[in-house]
């Protein structure tokens, strides 16, 4: 398989495609990254970054807690998207998601307490 030139034709996948079979591809990329160039590999990762909120949602949906990881492991987390998906996983009950997206929420954006000396 000629994985440049099926990097090369992302472009094309965003034009027709929707958010789950977009996201599929990237992960698949991502997290196989058979001859990735750096290039392509940006573009997935921007492409996560700029549909986070969908993309969450169907992974929400899909419970793909590998491609989550990802997501951490990369450090693609946006504070407001993390916690629109965190919302979103409590409201659809799914409870591993929203555990996980929630130490995510502590990791990457830890609520710092306010020091008052007198």
């Amino acid at each position: 398989m000629d994985y440049r030139k099926y990097d090369e034709l992302f472009y094309v996948a965003k034009a027709h495609d929707r958010v789950n079979v977009l996201s599929d591809i990237a992960f698949s990329r991502l997290m196989y990254p058979e001859d990735l160039t750096e290039k392509a590999e940006r573009e997935y990762e921007a492409y996560i970054r700029e549909n986070e909120n969908q993309v969450l949602a169907y992974l929400t949906d899909a419970e793909k807690m590998e491609e989550l990881r990802e997501i951490s492991w990369r450090g693609l987390w946006e504070r407001d998207a993390l916690e629109t998906a965190a919302d979103y996983a409590a409201r659809t009950g799914k409870r591993e998601i929203l555990s996980f997206l929630m130490e995510e929420q502590h990791r990457f954006f830890p609520v710092r307490r306010k020091k008052f000396d007198l």
